[in-house]
């Protein structure tokens, strides 16, 4: 740093670690605020027949090669269903196989056989707020993912394919008031859907969302399966097309729907999936809810593959029962992937986040029900060529997403920088950011930076560029201000964030 001394230096990095503390302590109070909803559980005596009720007809595409099972299907269909209290783990393991083994297995049955051990697992829960609400989980495990995505900039198609797939629909219930107290109620419907987020690709694309307009009960919501990657959306009208507004929203500017073709542009357009009304589509619906189908708008009604649906409870009781490790989960659930794969977003399988559904936090709102993600918050390394030579960096960003499709987000920065000649710099930035697709925004704004530590030598600086996230890696190019101390006049940066 030129004319400051070994302690100003220790200085300035002792105040680019007291901004990096702020900002984490700022994100964990908002954190902590936004969990303040409490939770009262319904019990299996009421939480079965409102699940049964509102089970989701899930429609997919004529092509589709998975369908919702157990995770340990292999078990239950091994010759003498074995028995998990008495069998050793390597016998277990040995029939459950490895990720690709079971794959084989399950592309090998024929579609009847598919459905005989078709399951989708349930919990719901009652949040107490304004008004009486219970929350039903659907959750969704398919043994692949087998998907590919092309950003809107590049002629080049990515493979997101892995195995486990855990896929979730919410349906937010209003209870009426007097039927949430036991009193009894002559007038009452019944329970009304308040809502329906079902997920897209969750850190990337927000759910699905879907609030009715009308006040009368309602039952089974028909959801849409994206072909290949499973990703939900709400069919409200039964015509076997996501229709942006007539089938919901997202609450934010980026909108997902249904993507056969795995296009990330932001805007939402039809013909990114092929419509679901044609005598091949695939219907699987809960055993009770019998044919499915609106016959004005799809002809005669279509009948349904019967799904078990089983609490969530069930799932987890099987795999404390097999007493497996996580070393033994990982050899039997995921796939090899180096930390550079990883590092770029490609899933092994991830046996402790797609395998079973998550436990319930008494204390924080349901899981999904956020409509999307109010912050984005983490911790930034890195290397940046803002100063004209390499350095790497450290830092952290704070922004807060706002639900206008207009509006752009604010985004604040703070960080780091030491160069390969051992000179420091802190960068404060306060920008706006626009989504283009799933992967890309723009952005653009003012800031500071200095090379002092009581901000003596500093600049002020304009920046713009655009950003990609690839995974948990980001590639940002910047145009900036030059001056005395920020002498590039391009800044490219990559860097993990986390």
């Amino acid at each position: 740093m030129r004319g400051v001394s070994a302690q100003h230096r220790y200085l300035h990095l002792r105040l680019g670690i007291l901004v990096l503390s702020c900002i984490a302590y700022l994100a964990g109070q908002e954190e902590l605020a936004a969990e303040t909803a409490g939770r009262l559980g319904l019990g299996l005596r009421q939480e079965t027949p409102l699940a049964e009720r509102f089970a989701p007809v899930l429609v997919f595409h004529p092509d589709e090669k998975f369908f919702p099972c157990n995770p340990l299907f292999q078990l239950d269909s091994a010759p003498s269903r074995l028995d998990t209290g008495s069998t050793s783990r390597d016998e277990i393991l040995k029939v459950l196989g490895t990720p690709e083994t079971r794959k084989e297995n399950y592309l090998s049955l024929t579609l009847q056989e598919k459905a005989d051990i078709a399951t989708v697992y349930y919990r719901a829960y009652r949040v107490e707020g304004d008004r009486r609400e219970v929350v039903i989980d659907y959750w969704l495990y398919y043994q692949w993912n087998d998907y590919r995505v092309r950003p809107w900039f590049s002629p080049f198609w990515f493979d997101g394919s892995h195995p486990n797939d855990m896929e979730h629909v919410h349906v937010v219930l209003e209870l009426d008031p007097d039927e949430s107290e036991g009193a009894s109620n002559s007038e009452y419907e019944g329970p009304r859907v308040r809502s329906i987020l079902a997920s897209a690709h969750e850190g990337t694309a927000p759910a699905n969302r879907y609030q009715p307009s009308g006040r009368g009960p309602q039952g089974a919501p028909h959801i849409l399966v994206e072909l290949g990657s499973h990703a939900t959306a709400p069919d409200a009208n039964q015509d076997g097309v996501y229709t942006p507004g007539l089938d919901g929203d997202s609450g934010y500017k980026m909108l997902w729907g249904t993507r056969d073709e795995g296009k990330l542009w932001s805007r939402y357009s039809p013909n990114y999936m092929e419509p679901r009304n044609g005598d091949g589509i695939v219907l699987f619906c809960n055993g009770a809810a019998g044919p499915a189908g609106n016959e004005a708008e799809t002809g005669p009604r279509k009948p349904c593959f019967q799904y078990r649906l089983a609490h969530v409870d069930e799932l987890h009781e099987q795999f404390s029962q097999l007493g497996l490790s996580g070393e033994e989960l990982e050899q039997a659930f995921e796939t090899k992937a180096s930390w550079l794969e990883r590092l770029s977003g490609k899933s092994n399988g991830d046996s402790d986040k797609l395998v079973i559904p998550p436990s319930i936090n008494p204390e924080s709102r349901p899981l999904g029900v956020k409509d999307f993600s109010k912050t984005e918050k983490g911790i930034m390394l890195g290397g940046t060529s803002l100063t004209g030579e390499p350095g790497v960096f450290l830092g952290g960003r704070y922004s807060f997403l706002n639900g206008s499709k207009y509006f752009p987000d604010l985004m604040l920065e703070a960080d780091g920088v030491l160069t390969v000649e051992g000179k420091g710099y802190l960068s404060l930035s306060t920008l706006l950011s626009y989504p283009i697709d799933a992967i890309t925004r723009v952005f653009g704004g003012a800031g500071l930076v200095t090379d002092t530590i009581d901000f003596r030598n500093r600049q002020r600086d304009w920046r713009a560029g655009l950003e990609v996230r690839i995974g948990h890696l980001r590639f940002s190019g910047a145009g900036r201000s030059t001056g005395a101390i920020a002498k590039a006049g391009f800044d490219f940066r990559i860097f993990y964030f986390f």
